[in-house]
């Protein structure tokens, strides 16, 4: 009786010891079945290991980033990205030291539709047909809830050394404020988002919607500009803390800090350049040059005599001439870029300062800058050479005209470049 009763324990122990293996499975196999499971098209069987992976506490290196990434492929392919913000907080809780799975959860969160409809007190993201509720947009709460990922990020990055892993976090967090903050959405970097608050997707009353303003100013009817901050605590807005969170990535990696600086000098130029004019179409034709020249008005709509520091943009309060200093001057932004022998950084960087040049219609600094572009890039396709002949040849074209009397001298407007002379035929149709 007792050799059996010992016999039965024996069993039992490695059943259960099975039992054991088979709930925690080796994570090296479980991660290589879910790879080929998911390589094969069996996207709902790698879903099931990919979830298992991530559910594995304690991890501290880059493969449940990477585990999380493949989840949320499987997802999509699947239809249920309705189960996305499950998984991403699960994920989380689960290894919640982990600065790389924090940085993949706002990646992959600032990429999911960002609608959905609130049932009773859930919010369901991207629902199918078959759901009812209340349509939302929730970018504002994304947004916030991302933020708040990476600020929780924050003490565990302190601790890692410099390098490009690094200063692609922080221009995540840049590019993260930025989300519904660019733009004609700018003004709102003025505001500090809460990022203390818990994030609730359920409230009906939550604001839907931005108003699309001009680049805001302060009581004296000048442009409000961003300083950077000495640290993310000591920012007063967001504007602030984008500054911050550029400058970090600047200061992690050279080739990196490029990028920041890209989206640094977009930014700018999307706020300051006479292209926010554009709803005053005829500026750019020839109407202003037959207007008196002497009004104040006609100087300061001549955007051709702007030098490379000042600009004339829209701003809240009107439009306005003015100076701007190297830091928030696009030009000088994207003039430093453009020294980058780097063809991702350099040539994008001189076709910015050729366009911003050809707007202002200052033809000959923006065919400098497209010559200079050809002779360091090259001109794969020849479109930089088509634009520059555009530039250097004769051009002409008519400008629209109302219908006008019979038994009167017709009279037509031509806008031309580089020619002195013109010959005209008329045909009667």
């Amino acid at each position: 009786m007792q050799r059996l009763a010992a016999l039965f324990a024996v069993l039992s122990a490695l059943l259960l010891g099975g039992l054991a293996i088979s709930q925690n499975p080796d994570p090296v196999t479980l991660r290589a079945e879910a790879k080929k499971l998911q390589a094969e098209g069996n996207f709902k069987d790698a879903l099931d290991r990919y979830e298992k992976l991530l559910l594995i506490p304690n991890q501290s290196g880059p493969e449940p980033a990477r585990d999380l990434a493949a989840a949320m492929v499987s997802l999509a392919r699947l239809g249920l990205q309705s189960n996305a913000d499950k998984l991403l907080l699960s994920s989380i809780k689960a290894n919640p030291e982990n600065w790389r799975l924090l940085f993949a959860a706002s990646t992959q969160l600032n990429q999911l539709p960002h609608h959905g409809i609130v049932q009773g007190k859930s919010f369901l993201r991207n629902p199918n047909g078959a759901n009812t509720g209340v349509y939302v947009d929730r970018t504002e709460e994304d947004r916030q809830q991302s933020l708040q990922w990476l600020k929780q990020a924050f003490p565990l990055i302190e601790k890692v050394p410099a390098n490009a892993e690094v200063a692609q976090f922080y221009l995540q967090l840049a590019n993260t404020i930025l989300i519904m903050r660019s733009d004609r959405f700018a003004w709102k970097l003025q505001e500090l988002t809460d990022l203390e608050s818990a994030i609730d997707y359920a409230d009906l009353e939550a604001l839907q919607g931005t108003p699309s303003r001009f680049a805001s100013v302060d009581e004296k009817g000048d442009p409000v500009l961003f300083k950077a901050p000495s640290s993310w605590v000591t920012a007063k807005s967001d504007g602030e803390r984008l500054r911050w969170a550029l400058q970090q990535s600047q200061e992690m990696n050279e080739n990196v800090g490029l990028n920041a600086q890209m989206v640094w000098g977009r930014f700018l130029n999307s706020q300051f350049s006479v292209d926010t004019l554009q709803d005053n179409p005829w500026l750019f034709r020839g109407q202003a040059a037959s207007s008196d020249v002497q009004s104040k008005e006609a100087g300061v709509y001549a955007i051709h005599t702007l030098s490379d520091q000042e600009t004339i943009a829209k701003l809240a309060s009107g439009i306005k001439r003015f100076t701007l200093q190297d830091e928030f001057n696009p030009i000088a932004v994207f003039r430093e870029l453009a020294k980058s022998s780097q063809k991702g950084t350099g040539e994008p960087a001189l076709a910015t300062l050729a366009e911003i040049h050809l707007n202002r219609r200052q033809f000959t600094k923006g065919a400098e800058e497209l010559q200079e572009s050809i002779r360091r890039f090259g001109d794969q396709g020849a479109s930089k050479q088509r634009q520059l002949d555009s530039i250097l040849q004769p051009r002409g074209a008519f400008d629209p005209v109302p219908t006008q009397l019979a038994g009167k001298p017709a009279s037509l407007s031509v806008v031309f470049r580089n020619a002195k002379t013109a010959t005209f035929e008329a045909h009667q149709v």
